[in-house]
């Protein structure tokens, strides 16, 4: 009886976190690819578009960077509900604020905010983790994933089509309204069972991470998860811009955007449980070595792309072939530690994923300023290359992972 009672709990937070998350993501979603042509309507020249597009585009990756091993070693100690509410809210505040900036300033210091108390994802994961029995942990992360994929697929679409019809102003409201609408779910339908005995084991927020980052795979799986980051954020900021350069027709961009924007996510909607599966057979870290060295060697083409469908079919095969990296590294991390020390685990990544999101927009800005964006894409490439190869490496322990044990 106990165990089907501990299985509903389990299966009813995954799957309200699953909602959560696609509402979150969706909102998020509607306002993100067009905030370098909302830059236009607050007085940035055209010169100055690709610099100031990559600066706000990492801004918030950059305090969520610094930040997001704190959250959650407050977690592990506190609670991973009240980080998923903090998250939520933290977002809903800055992203509805965001309609009321005159400058780009402003724009920026929300952006920061918004870094500083986001990070819903990987607080979603780590509040997850801690009720999934950890032989079903794999197949319940493929599955929330499924809800971030979702969000990116459908927001985009429905962004466009609101910026177009009523601008983007109004699109930064509705994403705020959406987001409290997930806050309001998780606080009153989420359920974190309390286990004060592995919140009195957990050591402090600097020995915690010491002693997190002397397991080898953790620390290969960061390393994997910052190159991949910043591969896809070095263009993704300069990508609406881009397509400026394809598009003659102005009155159609917001919708090739959204369509540019939602291709990658078509892709990974289709090839995200079949990497799970793949990586259960052969090792996740192997696994997402090897898909991402297939992204590398897609990305470099769209740098010779003249027409849109052309750059939506390479950011397509990129999609497919990067919607490995979440639920693998999420699957490879989870059996690396105990369980009372997932959340800790959980925000190094995510400390890893949001420094390489934050280093990715911040070099796009001066290199498309300097050689325009073309050549990005052969350094995404690159990156991804890097990426893939440490992963492959970091799968050479797939057969005795390390376990960190209880303290």
């Amino acid at each position: 009886m106990n165990s089907t009672v501990e299985d509903r709990r389990w299966m009813w937070n995954v799957g309200v976190l699953w909602i959560a998350e696609l509402i979150a993501l969706m909102g998020m979603s509607l306002v993100m690819p067009f905030l370098p042509l909302y830059l236009a309507e607050l007085g940035v020249a055209d010169r100055q578009a690709k610099l100031w597009a990559g600066w706000v585009g990492g801004a918030n990756f950059l305090c969520a960077a610094l930040v997001a091993p704190m959250w959650g070693a407050i977690a592990d100690r506190f609670g991973r509900k009240p980080m998923a509410v903090r998250a939520l809210l933290g977002l809903a505040v800055s992203v509805w604020f965001m309609a009321e900036v005159t400058n780009v300033y402003q724009l920026f210091g929300l952006r920061m905010l918004q870094g500083a108390f986001g990070g819903f994802v990987a607080a979603a994961i780590a509040l997850a983790g801690a009720s999934v029995p950890r032989e079903k942990l794999g197949s319940a992360l493929g599955f929330l994933q499924t809800a971030v994929i979702g969000g990116n697929l459908i927001g985009p679409q429905v962004g466009a089509e609101l910026s177009h019809q009523f601008g983007y102003r109004a699109t930064f409201r509705v994403t705020g309204c959406a987001l409290i609408v997930a806050c309001i779910l998780v606080i009153l339908l989420v359920r974190e069972a309390d286990n004060p005995n592995a919140r009195a084991n957990t050591p402090r927020f600097r020995e915690g991470v010491r002693e997190l980052l002397a397991i080898p795979k953790l620390r290969w799986m960061m390393a994997v998860v910052l190159f991949t980051q910043a591969g896809v954020m070095l263009i993704n900021p300069q990508i609406s811009l881009f397509l400026q350069e394809l598009v003659s027709d102005r009155a159609h961009l917001n919708r090739a955007v959204g369509w540019v924007s939602t291709a990658p996510a078509i892709s990974a909607f289709l090839l995200a449980t079949v990497w799970g599966k793949w990586g259960d057979r052969r090792g996740h870290a192997t696994v997402l070595g090897l898909a991402l060295l297939g992204a590398s060697l897609s990305a470099p083409w769209a740098a010779w792309s003249h027409a849109v469908w052309q750059v939506f079919l390479i950011r397509m095969a990129m999609g497919g072939f990067t919607s490995a990296l979440n639920p693998l590294t999420n699957t490879s991390v989870a059996h690396c530690v105990t369980e009372s020390r997932t959340a800790g685990a959980f925000s190094l990544i995510s400390s890893a994923q949001m420094l390489g999101s934050c280093l990715g927009p911040f070099l796009s800005g001066p290199l498309a300023a300097q050689f325009g964006v073309r050549p990005l894409f052969v350094a995404t490439s690159v990156l991804l290359a890097i990426a893939g190869c440490a992963s492959l490496r970091a799968g050479r322990g797939d057969a005795q992972p390390a376990i960190l044990a209880a303290t």
